[in-house]
């Protein structure tokens, strides 16, 4: 009937309808995917470029050295068969409450030692045990006095002078060249230093904040020490505030500790950061050997 066929023609043209425009939509999607797979292409030929342009320009500048020209290594990436044997066997035996290593009025457990292995976040006595050693050695060696403070003395130091007024009752502050203080941000290591030669203070940071907050509580702290402990009025108005930019970055969320402990090696000996992201695994097993021999090497 008439009714009939206007029903099917209506039918028919509704299909078509539909048909087009699931034709026009699957179109549209290969045209979005295909322009965003230019942008990405685009995007990644642009950031070469920029890496190449930036990387011409430093070694033009002489920000950094060409690799016939590299100083020599302040830790090396070698260890001995029996120190990797050492590593090997700890890594595989840890446990959580055995104490392994003590000294320095620390307890390095197995569940301390695995935050080295891996991409684990480094604790506190891993950081305070591997300050101590650091300092130990560079004071040993006669050329400059050091001192490391531990990590809790950062919280403390944010409470005000009198919450950390007893941390130096044994020792020189203001004798020292420089002065360590690792600094946690909940869940990032960072490294201030106090340097009494250079007249300075400076904050490494492998993600490249810049933490005023922490470099002005450290001036306020050492115009408190130097008059609870000397009675000097400490004028601080010609130190510098240093947050260096051509230090070595992390690539990840997972090394700043390791990154935090080598700076402090490095500044100890006023030895180049010639270190990178791609060092932070054999470095974390050379932590963990020195670590349980108790000392640097």
């Amino acid at each position: 009937t008439l009714r009939s066929r206007e029903v099917q023609r209506s039918r028919e043209w509704l299909e078509g309808v539909k048909e087009r425009f699931e034709r026009d939509s699957r179109e549209r999607r290969a045209r979005a995917r295909a322009a965003e797979r230019k942008a990405r292409e685009m995007r990644k030929e642009r950031e070469e470029v920029e890496e190449g342009m930036v990387e011409r320009l430093r070694r033009e500048l002489g920000l950094v050295e060409l690799e016939e020209e590299e100083e020599e290594a302040e830790i090396s990436n070698v260890l001995t068969d029996a120190q990797r044997h050492k590593v090997e066997v700890a890594t595989r035996q840890i446990s959580g409450g055995q104490v392994l290593v003590q000294r320095f009025n620390l307890e390095i457990t197995g569940a301390d030692l695995r935050t080295l292995v891996g991409l684990e976040w480094l604790n506190d006595n891993v950081i305070n045990f591997y300050l101590n050693m650091i300092a130990e050695r560079t004071n040993s060696e006669g050329k400059t006095k050091i001192h490391a403070f531990s990590s809790f003395f950062y919280p403390s130091l944010q409470r005000g002078y009198p919450s950390v007024r007893r941390w130096t009752r044994k020792i020189d502050l203001l004798s020292c060249n420089l002065v360590l203080v690792p600094v946690h941000l909940g869940m990032h290591w960072c490294l201030a230093v106090i340097d009494f030669d250079q007249k300075q203070f400076s904050y490494y940071d492998s993600l490249m904040s810049y933490n005023r907050k922490c470099i002005q509580l450290l001036r306020d702290y050492l115009v408190c020490e130097a008059w609870d402990k000397k009675k000097l009025q400490y004028d601080l108005s010609h130190w510098k505030d240093c947050f260096p930019t051509d230090i070595p970055t992390q690539h990840n969320s997972s090394d700043c500790g390791v990154f935090s402990c080598m700076f402090a090696r490095h500044i100890a000996r006023d030895a180049p950061l010639n270190f990178s992201q791609k060092d932070m695994p054999w470095m974390r097993k050379h932590m963990i050997c020195e670590i349980l021999e108790k000392k640097l090497f």
